[in-house]
């Protein structure tokens, strides 16, 4: 094949890549408390263990108003909370006291509110030493972001409840902020 041929074959590629992507089609791996359903659709687990711990995290989240009370309250009650762990091709569940950071992403990932989103980082170009380098996975602000489905699959809250979450989380990390910087 010539490289010409080659060329039209990966754009044809690359263009029935991002259909999909449009389609909400496209699912590399799905988040904790949820299952991959058919090829491309996506379901809440059948564990009602799982379930319930997620539930139980964006209910403590409502009712402390922020998520490092709700991290706290996890450790106090000594209560584990289900990561996804890949290995070997193959997925499995643990469970263990849950770190700020793994909550915070739960919180953050629009899937739990029933939502497809896809390019949601992007990568910067900066010049160093004369020559451009190219960097990624920064995270883009959701109006930037390349694909919102909403509605595309059942979730543990709705789109509401998810941007209302969202404004807590920044609402907190700003009053922290501003209590750490003396302001």
């Amino acid at each position: 094949m010539s490289e010409f041929e080659l060329g039209i074959l990966r754009q044809r590629a690359q263009e029935a890549y991002r259909q999909k992507v449009m389609r909400g089609e496209v699912l590399t791996r799905v988040p904790v408390g949820f299952v991959r359903q058919d090829k491309t659709g996506i379901a809440i687990t059948p564990d009602l263990e799982i379930q319930q711990a997620i539930r139980t995290l964006f209910s403590r989240f409502d009712c402390k108003g922020s998520l490092r009370q709700v991290h706290l309250w996890y450790h106090e009650q000594k209560l584990n909370f289900p990561t996804v762990r890949y290995r070997h091709g193959s997925h499995h569940i643990d469970w263990q006291l849950p770190n700020y950071q793994h909550l915070l992403r739960v919180m953050k990932n629009p899937t739990y509110a029933g939502a497809f989103a896809w390019g949601k980082s992007g990568s910067r170009t900066t010049m160093v030493a004369g020559r451009s380098q190219k960097s990624g996975g920064h995270k883009l602000p959701m109006e930037q972001w390349q694909v919102l489905i909403k509605d595309h699959h059942p979730g543990y809250l709705t789109w509401e409840n998810y941007m209302d979450n969202q404004q807590k989380l920044t609402a907190n990390r700003t009053r922290s902020h501003q209590t750490s910087t003396g302001a």
